[in-house]
């Protein structure tokens, strides 16, 4: 029998689902992952299970690496237990919870709300956040990570009651949870929470209002490439030292984006998940075998993180297999279905063995949940929808690896697309959006008449959608006019050619939502 000790943390995603802009969603995961990466400090001695961990030299530095931009720190930690771990927990949560009581309110106190009583802070922390661990004897031979984790699967269930009390005042304004207030946009920008992750040596600034992006900031990122000068006044526009009233900010962002492309008003929202990996862990024995699988998940969310930040989006959390992440629709030549790209060929690198094992099947591998929203819909509504997407929706389609995406316009219609990543349609679809998006300006026209041709022709369509030269003959006499002559047809051909090949129960109506998908990335301002 072995000792080991598990401990996980929350109320993960009852916290997110109160942001309402993206440094409040940011704080509300970070703040996790800052717990745990203290928690787990305090034991970097220990063989550690779970999350990888590291306690010296060049990937000590890598490990609490700065500027990654999020939480790498998972809700899990497993550690095999020495003598008085488990009293010494109690101890090391309280200090900690003090400590960080502390901080907040000297936060708060600076952005001038000072009616504040530390001690009642604290008090409503230590109810708050639910920080439940357990000691157990695993015998030889018995993998921790499952043993431990049906038993904190359990105390997760266990709820947690928070006494409130309108202690936390400014011009009369009430507000119960300190947490609310320490999470606005104004104070978490330029907290201990954005230090702890953003702050580099050669930087003495305490303004990280640049790395926290707002909504229009990503959804424009676009912009950075095509036009620096506009993009910049936008930045300066979205430091919430500038404005007052968030309102008259997006007002005075996009009255000068009328020209540009309609998805610069539109934001993605993005979770991922693995899938099968439960297979893997079932295989591990050796204390080894758990480190190696524990860094592979951290080289996955650390490099995950940097793709996210390449490609223009901000990294909310990359911990174990899990990812969130705000991200614009389009930026420059990649789409966000190009970064789904990125994502999977680093995993696979990472995975590479496990993916290859003919004794893990299904493989190993990523399903991801999508939210495409207009700038001004909720993002607490932006995020619930993509968890539906990626639990709802992507890990139920048949084999998981999956996307799916729901797009809701302005003028409240709504979208839905689920392709496996596997299949040769999925591959179809992006030659066909890469070939529209590079001849923009005629392929809205083509593809609105094709979408209501289809759509108004569907019996025949259905009848051959299988045989590729019966559909070529069917397009060539349907769609006869120049602009059509001069469009790349047969990518559109091959396409719903290939959406037939996947034995859906109504494929005009993937179909469809697919081509009003690329409809909508060739839309100028002004179109719904």
């Amino acid at each position: 029998m072995t000792k080991y000790i598990g401990l996980t943390i929350g109320p993960i995603y009852e916290t997110l689902n109160n942001a309402k802009k993206t440094g409040a969603l940011w704080g509300s995961s970070y703040i996790f992952s800052y717990i745990m990466k203290n928690i787990i400090k305090e034991f970097k001695e220990r063989e550690i299970i779970v999350p990888y961990c590291v306690n010296e030299g060049k990937e000590y530095e890598k490990y609490y690496e700065k500027e990654l931009g999020a939480g790498v720190f998972p809700d899990r930690f497993i550690f095999k237990s020495e003598n008085r771990d488990y009293e010494k927990l109690e101890n090391i949560i309280d200090k900690l919870l003090n400590k960080i009581s502390e901080s907040i309110w000297e936060d708060i106190q600076k952005s001038g709300y000072k009616n504040l009583d530390n001690t009642k802070i604290s008090e409503f922390l230590k109810q708050y956040f639910k920080i439940y661990y357990l000691e157990k004897d695993v015998p030889n031979g018995k993998n921790p990570i499952f043993e431990l984790n049906k038993y904190l699967d359990v105390l997760e269930l266990q709820p947690k009651y928070v006494t409130q009390s309108n202690i936390y005042t400014k011009e009369e304004k009430v507000f119960e949870n300190p947490l609310e207030l320490f999470f606005h946009n104004r104070i978490i920008k330029e907290s201990f929470l954005a230090e702890d992750c953003f702050k580099s040596e050669t930087d003495d600034s305490k303004d990280f209002s640049r790395w926290i992006k707002s909504i229009p900031e990503l959804a424009s990122a676009e912009l950075k490439i095509t036009n620096p000068d506009e993009y910049i006044k936008l930045e300066e526009l979205s430091n919430p030292k500038n404005f007052t009233d968030d309102n008259d900010l997006e007002k005075k962002i996009y009255s000068n984006l009328k020209k540009y492309p309609k998805y610069l008003k539109y934001y993605a929202v993005v979770q991922a998940d693995g899938d099968n990996m439960g297979k893997i862990i079932s295989k591990l024995n050796s204390a080894d075998d758990f480190n190696n699988f524990s860094k592979k998940l951290f080289e996955y969310a650390v490099d995950s993180s940097k793709l996210i930040k390449e490609y223009g989006g901000l990294p909310i959390f990359a911990g174990g297999d899990d990812l969130l992440f705000i991200a614009p629709v389009k930026n420059g030549e990649k789409t966000i279905f190009d970064l789904v790209g990125d994502i999977d060929n680093r995993f696979e690198e990472i995975f590479d063995v496990e993916i290859k094992d003919p004794e893990i099947s299904p493989s190993p591998s990523l399903s991801y949940g999508i939210s495409i929203n207009y700038y001004k819909h909720p993002l607490y509504e932006a995020l619930s929808n993509a968890r539906t997407q990626l639990f709802g929706v992507a890990k139920e389609y048949s084999g998981k690896n999956a996307v799916a995406v729901n797009v809701r316009k302005h003028s409240g219609q709504t979208f839905d697309l689920c392709f496996g990543k596997n299949k040769e349609s999925y591959k179809k679809f992006n030659e066909l959006l890469n070939v529209t998006l590079k001849n923009s300006e005629e392929s809205e026209k083509i593809l609105n008449s094709i979408k209501f041709k289809l759509s108004n022709e569907k019996a025949i369509v259905d009848e051959i959608g299988k045989d590729e030269i019966k559909l070529k003959n069917y397009f060539e006499n349907s769609f006869k006019k120049d602009i059509h002559k001069n469009s790349d047809l047969n990518k559109i051909i091959s396409y719903v050619n290939g959406v037939y090949g996947d034995e859906l129960k109504d494929p005009i109506k993937k179909i469809d939502a697919s081509l009003r998908f690329l409809s909508f990335l060739n839309e100028k301002m002004g179109a719904e």
